[in-house]
């Protein structure tokens, strides 16, 4: 996909990141090549507006006890520069799994987190 920006795939020494891969998921899926973060890439920066491209496509939804989480939805964390990651699975209405690329080594992974570890999720419109 080469119109995914470079810098939001890859990160240091050239390994895949969370940014990257929550775009190379939407282009699998529906054909959007122009999902974007804003300026600095970084995952914190969607918390609370959805991506800057394209827009209107995701809403912002704040964690709470009655909000629902659903497959394909997009958590994100905002420690340090923030991470995204695609929800795969949903058990019941508190832990999700999701795929992610995470780290210094590229690998795609899943694991298991409970609703109430995330600020919030952009679920799509």
């Amino acid at each position: 996909y080469g119109e995914i920006v470079q810098s939001t795939i890859t990160f240091g020494g050239g390994y895949f990141q969370c940014v990257g891969f929550v775009s190379a998921s939407i282009a699998a899926v529906s054909g959007q090549t122009d999902f974007t973060v804003g300026g600095g890439g970084c995952a914190a920066e969607l918390v609370g507006r959805g991506p800057a491209v394209p827009q209107g496509a995701y809403r912002w939804i704040p964690s709470s006890e009655s909000a629902t989480i659903q497959l394909g939805d997009f958590p994100v964390w905002t420690n340090g520069c923030g991470h995204v990651a695609v929800v795969t699975q949903v058990q019941g209405n508190y832990s999700f799994t999701v795929a992610e690329a995470l780290g210094t080594n590229g690998v795609v992974q899943t694991r298991t987190f409970l609703k109430s570890q995330v600020p919030g999720w952009l679920s799509a419109i």
